[in-house]
């Protein structure tokens, strides 16, 4: 049983177009949400086997400022990088472009696996005001008392690789089918599927101290 959206109705009243953009050798697939005048641009970079949907739920709460959330190289409509291997610097690389290209000067937000490419991104030189980091990953992942919940995601995403392409997809792309379901006002589960307001709440706080990067987690 499918329930409504919690922000199906904040988020109907948010312009929305759907862009691209040749960075990288690639097309880079991404939304621009909210009023062109803005005051406040905001890059938003998603996570891990993620795409731009799943930051819809901040977009949601901030609709006087002008989100651009681009699908990273290889995830939701943007295709992989030719000739390059995935890492982080081929991340930062893109992100750099793609930036200078289509949000010159703005806000730089990354989430989870996203915090890294951003993060490394402004370390790297990335020209930003600000830099918004939520559920940061910013320790060895194999390290610490969260060493098993990594080492359990390792081995879930292992077994969807070793699962027929059809159930494998299924089973490693959850945030994908949830964010579909929120641009069409449904939630296959009872709660949010991805990020909470509380966040958007916290970057609010974060727009308003200029020259200040703020980590998140929640």
């Amino acid at each position: 049983m499918s329930v409504d959206s919690p922000y199906a109705a904040q988020l109907a009243v948010i312009p929305v177009r759907r862009q691209e953009a040749a960075v990288a050798g690639s097309t880079t697939a991404y939304w621009v949400y909210g009023p062109d005048d803005a005051a406040v641009t905001i890059l938003a970079v998603h996570g891990f086997r993620g795409e731009h949907h799943g930051l819809e739920p901040i977009v949601a709460q901030l609709p006087d400022v002008r989100i651009v959330s681009p699908d990273l190289p290889g995830f939701g409509e943007t295709p992989p990088l030719p000739g390059r291997a995935h890492d982080l610097a081929a991340y930062v690389d893109w992100l750099t472009a793609f930036a200078a290209q289509v949000a010159p000067g703005a806000v730089v937000l990354g989430h989870s696996f996203g915090s890294i490419v951003a993060a490394a991104a402004v370390a790297a030189g990335l020209p930003t005001p600000r830099l918004i980091l939520i559920n940061p990953i910013g320790a060895p992942a194999l390290a610490g008392p969260r060493g098993i919940l990594t080492r359990l995601a390792v081995f879930y995403y292992w077994m969807g690789a070793k699962l027929p392409a059809r159930i494998g997809d299924a089973l490693a792309q959850p945030t994908d089918r949830a964010g579909d379901e929120h641009r069409h006002g449904q939630d296959p589960r009872p709660g949010p599927a991805t990020l909470r307001a509380r966040p958007a709440r916290h970057l609010l706080l974060a727009l308003r101290r200029p020259g200040r990067a703020c980590a998140r987690r929640s």
